[in-house]
């Protein structure tokens, strides 16, 4: 049996635990039984982990920590998949004997205790990661490993559509800053042309109040989605916060206009911007949404510019492979 360690909630959003079930799938896939172990604070969402056909152990979250060993200690998997960031090697080393550890991060600055790290974001240098681990660690860094959807299929580039240009919004499974109900208070000062669709989860922090607003003429609000890969590829460019959607979105070819709506998506998101694969406008509370409008209309003034983003992020993207299930878990 394989068990994941992961949370979500308004606090920490949703990626860890959207990357895990992209993970759990494949190896159910591949004949392995999974386990999930998550905290319940609110704005969680095991319920779709639950819906995906997997088995949630809920845990105290007045004392996780201490609880989650215990649990461990009675499950007995064969490996333990972590995806917290509060959890480092201190605590790693408490895991029984016999269980192998696999941690995906993004973080890069605490040791872990493990046989396999994954970090799948682009980074200028990631050799500090030796440093963090022992050296029989096996390092998987780059986005060469994404943790993909298996219904996600590869798209090719393809040139803008006409005008009105499309634009995609989605700021995170919780949206815990507000960024939306400011992206839509902007807009309705804005003269744009351009048409926006605004992504929302049910997890949303403040999704009453966004069904319950005027919207401005340009947007269309969809909540919870079927068709998101669909989105992705209909639209001629994404506008909003990084994480999972970075990988999702240029595995399908769409550029990205990009603000970090969390401390570790900053310094990703800087460097993926200055290596020609995205536009970053920088973090959320230094963001002045009428200026991101006028920016972005500006860079549909460039064409080709957009088109290279989406090549460019093709050319960077693969997923975390069958091959590499079978050579790590078995």
């Amino acid at each position: 049996m394989i068990l994941f360690r992961c949370d979500s909630s308004h606090r920490i959003g949703t990626g860890h635990v959207i990357r895990c079930i992209h993970l759990a799938k494949m190896l159910r896939e591949s004949g392995k039984e999974v386990h999930f172990l998550c905290r319940t604070d609110e704005g969680n969402i095991n319920e779709r982990i639950v819906n995906e056909g997997f088995q949630v152990h809920p845990l105290d979250s007045a004392a996780p920590n201490q609880s989650d060993l215990a649990l461990i200690s009675d499950l007995k998997p064969q490996w333990l998949i972590i995806d917290s960031y509060e959890i480092q090697k201190s605590w790693e080393e408490k895991v029984p004997s016999g269980i192998k550890i696999f941690v995906i991060d993004d973080l890069m600055n605490r040791e872990h205790h493990c046989q396999v790290l994954l970090d799948q974001n682009f980074r200028k240098d990631s050799r500090k990661y030796r440093q963090l681990v022992s050296a029989d660690t096996k390092l998987l860094l780059g986005p060469q490993y994404c943790l993909l959807s298996s219904d996600l299929e590869r798209s090719n580039a393809s040139s803008l559509s006409k005008p009105p240009y499309k634009v995609l919004v989605f700021f995170g499974g919780t949206d815990s800053t507000g960024e939306s109900l400011k992206f839509l208070e902007a807009l309705k000062k804005s003269q744009t042309k351009l048409k926006f669709t605004l992504v929302v989860l049910s997890s949303h922090k403040n999704l009453k109040a966004l069904q319950n607003s005027s919207l401005p003429s340009q947007v269309t609000l969809k909540v919870d989605p079927s068709d998101w890969f669909d989105l992705l590829r209909q639209h001629d460019l994404y506008l909003g916060s990084g994480g999972t959607v970075t990988w999702e979105r240029m595995y399908l070819g769409l550029p990205g206009a990009v603000i970090s709506v969390a401390s570790n998506q900053d310094e990703p998101s800087r460097d993926l911007s200055e290596a020609g694969y995205q536009v970053y406008f920088g973090p959320a509370s230094q963001i002045n949404y009428r200026e991101v409008l006028i920016s972005i209309e500006k860079l549909f003034d460039k064409p080709t510019e957009i088109t290279e983003m989406s090549r460019r992020g093709l050319s960077l993207v693969t997923r975390f492979s069958k091959d590499l299930v079978k050579e790590i878990f078995g």
